[in-house]
């Protein structure tokens, strides 16, 4: 039987989810947070990460970063 967590769509990822949706280590998710545009906020000691915020930058990243357009970025159905 499967957790209620797992039932809920989370709309924010905490600093080791979004580590591992960006495939990058917890470290670098922390430097990231303090860079301008980037979809983090702080709640209390927290600190959460927009998931479509989180979408949205890595989209803009790969524009800026590589000349991609949006037909080389997977689109969720």
């Amino acid at each position: 039987m499967p957790s209620p967590e797992a039932e809920i769509d989370k709309l924010c990822y905490n600093v080791a989810a979004a580590a591992i949706a960006l495939d990058i280590c917890e470290t670098e998710v922390r430097n990231l947070v303090h860079s301008e545009g980037f979809p983090a906020f702080k709640l209390g000691r927290r600190v959460l990460i927009s998931r479509d915020g989180l979408k949205e930058w890595v989209k803009e990243q790969a524009q800026k970063r590589r000349g991609f357009n949006d037909r080389y970025i997977r689109k969720e159905a």
